[in-house]
């Protein structure tokens, strides 16, 4: 949702910024830990449930993907000093 509202106004709130890149970090994380959870959720005895560490992990992988172009370009605003509030100004980044 804030991808979007970053969108509809032209620019970013520093404060809000730096919240989604604390909240990619976070997926991030829980991406980890998931993926080295994977084994524990699948049962391979069990028609269905040897699906789940597929579903979870794919689940976190799709999160992380979502995020990448904020994370992109947050990372390149850090890297070259500019303020993130200029984050969709694509001829600053």
């Amino acid at each position: 949702c804030q991808l979007f509202m970053f969108m509809k106004e032209g620019q970013a709130q520093p404060h809000t910024s730096h919240f989604l890149a604390a909240q990619a970090l976070a997926k991030l994380m829980s991406f980890i830990f998931w993926a080295s959870s994977f084994s524990e959720l699948s049962n391979p005895n069990h028609y269905i449930k040897s699906f789940v560490g597929n579903w979870v992990v794919a689940m976190q992988l799709v999160q992380l993907i979502v995020m990448g172009d904020f994370i992109y370009h947050y990372i390149r605003c850090i890297q070259k000093g500019i303020p993130v509030s200029q984050l969709l100004c694509s001829d600053n980044v």
